[in-house]
């Protein structure tokens, strides 16, 4: 087995997670700009370090269900 065959193998298992981390980080980001950020005054300080470490959540919370939902399709098949 080639070292190509093993990183595609590698990427392939992990697709689910990966892109279910990037989904939800991208959600609560996008969500928390409409609905927060749209509704606060300039003036009003926001914690930065707390939204990250709430998207980093979320993004956790969609990767655990894109490994599940990965594990599930890939075992019906």
């Amino acid at each position: 087995m080639t070292k190509q065959n093993t990183s595609v193998n590698f990427l392939r298992s992990k697709a689910g997670m990966i892109l279910g981390f990037i989904t939800g980080m991208t959600a609560f980001l996008f969500l928390f700009k409409i609905i927060i950020l749209d509704r606060t005054s300039p003036a009003d300080e926001l914690a930065p370090g707390i939204v990250m470490i709430a998207a980093i959540i979320s993004g956790m919370c969609f990767a655990f269900v894109g490994r599940w939902a990965q594990n599930y399709w890939t075992k019906t098949r």
